[in-house]
């Protein structure tokens, strides 16, 4: 059980240290808001402790912090902007998607215009960021500077501007500025993260670019696909053809009906109740299908969005 005494030693904190890590790259998350908690009211319970032992203390709140973003869509405003001004580093070493999560709280926010005032509340908070993420000091015009998030966000945007950056300026800034050029490949992906996350948070969620939610759609060649973002997604080929296979077979079940059979009440009910038996059969088969796949995949939510529509065409 997790108390002062217990954590008041390098290999306590180090334990806790990895139990969090993985709290965070497996999502978990119950386990992260127990934890959470638990270490709270072992603050609260040792109020002293800032002054006693100031170094335990930071690193209490910085493991409160690395669990707090496996469930940031339940943080209010206040949090979520603290956790990414003094807590964002915590993660980037992690196999942890920062930019999912973050979707995942501007969904809940119904107002377009609210999800974009966040957004900037957030890269300002980035921007304020004081942790080293890199080992040397950057050079920022002729003068040399820590290597913090704060640091390395100016030097990126002097140098490829303040406008939305695309992928391929990103990575050539990666692999030949005179800055970058220095760094391991740990470091690299720190920096990777940071700048995508920056970047995700420019886009405005009232444009289809910026928008969080994603959606099924039938594309112009017929093709079933997830739109993410503004761009349509490739979904499992199994996956593909089995929708295909539903679609083609109702719809070829609603055509080649006569005017015989449309004028004969019995006929029509009987061709009525066929049409719902195929319907039950197929949503019967895509929800096996959909037992196969994670509830966050691609395909998980073309499928469900495809007994939804069956549902509603029985009902």
């Amino acid at each position: 059980m997790l108390n002062m005494q217990t954590l008041d030693n390098k290999e306590a904190q180090d334990q806790l240290s990895v139990t969090t890590d993985t709290i965070v790259e497996q999502n978990l998350i119950p386990e992260a808001k127990e934890i959470a908690n638990l270490i709270n009211n072992i603050l609260q319970k040792n109020v002293a402790l800032k002054q006693d032992n100031i170094d335990i203390y930071n690193k209490l709140n910085s493991y409160i912090a690395k669990v707090q973003f496996v469930f940031i869509h339940d943080l209010n405003e206040g949090d979520l902007i603290e956790l990414f001004e003094k807590y964002l580093h915590l993660v980037l070493d992690l196999e942890y998607d920062l930019i999912s999560k973050i979707k995942h709280r501007f969904v809940i926010i119904n107002d377009l215009q609210a999800r974009d005032e966040l957004k900037s509340k957030l890269r300002e908070a980035i921007l304020k960021n004081k942790a080293k993420v890199t080992k040397n000091k950057i050079k920022i015009g002729s003068i040399d500077h820590d290597p913090t998030i704060s640091n390395w966000l100016k030097d990126y945007y002097s140098k490829l501007g303040v406008e939305q950056i695309n992928a391929l300026a990103l990575n050539q800034y990666l692999v030949n500025d005179e800055n970058t050029k220095k760094l391991n490949e740990a470091e690299k992906n720190r920096l990777k993260k940071i700048f995508n996350l920056f970047e995700h948070l420019k886009s405005s969620s009232t444009e289809l670019k910026g928008l969080e939610e994603n959606f099924v759609a039938i594309l112009p060649d017929g093709r079933i696909s997830i739109i993410d973002g503004g761009v349509p997604l490739k979904i499992d080929a199994n996956v593909e053809q089995l929708l295909d296979d539903v679609k083609n077979h109702l719809d070829q079940s609603n055509i080649g009906i006569n005017d015989d059979v449309l004028n004969s009440q019995i006929m029509q009910d009987s061709q009525d109740d066929k049409i719902i038996e195929e319907k039950n059969a197929h949503l019967k088969n895509l929800s096996e299908a959909l037992s196969n796949y994670s509830p966050t995949s691609l395909e998980y939510k073309a499928i469900k969005e495809e007994i939804n529509r069956l549902r509603k065409q029985s009902s």
